[in-house]
């Protein structure tokens, strides 16, 4: 994967009580009155230890979501495409099941997996999410990657935001 050097990870500061250099959450709910947008200056990965779900803007995606495409400054472009400015924040969208994935545009229910790396000698900062189904199918991953911050701890909602734009969406339950 882009960003990820494949060397030892560090994990990083938690005091939710969960194991290290992951967050497991749980499948999201149906109800579309019970969620909201997290405040801009909450951090994205406080956010992600309670329940919340990513949206992908049907609009953007619906002939993009079973091709690897990049989304940086607030654009979506196709991985072979892209040219991120040197130093910018990017995401990666890596889809893994083509006849599944479309699921991501509906209301189905997705389980994700959370996995934060901080900067390194050898790798920026990221955040990786797995997007599976509730049966196991993994359907894909997004790797957002933040070159310039030490710690993933410290990136916030606005970050994220300036960088996919309104492609993607991040929802919580109040």
């Amino acid at each position: 994967m882009v960003g990820d050097s494949g060397g030892p990870r560090q994990p990083v500061e938690d005091a939710s009580g969960l194991a290290p250099g992951t967050i497991d959450n749980a499948v999201n709910s149906h109800d579309p009155s019970a969620w909201e947008v997290p405040d801009s200056d909450e951090k994205i990965l406080d956010v992600m230890r309670d329940e919340f779900r990513i949206r992908f803007t049907p609009q953007s995606w619906v002939n993009r979501i079973s091709a690897a495409q990049v989304l940086s400054a607030k654009r979506l472009s196709s991985l072979e495409s892209a040219r991120p400015a040197e130093g910018a924040d990017y995401c990666i969208w890596l889809p893994a099941a083509p006849s599944a994935v479309s699921r991501l545009l509906t209301d189905d229910a997705i389980a994700y997996v959370v996995a934060p790396h901080n900067q390194d000698t050898q790798s920026s900062s990221s955040i990786v999410v797995t997007m599976n189904t509730p049966a196991g199918v993994h359907l894909g991953t997004l790797q957002c990657v933040f070159p310039r911050i030490a710690s993933a701890a410290t990136i916030d909602f606005r970050r994220w935001l300036l960088t996919v734009g309104e492609h993607l969406s991040i929802e919580v339950k109040p």
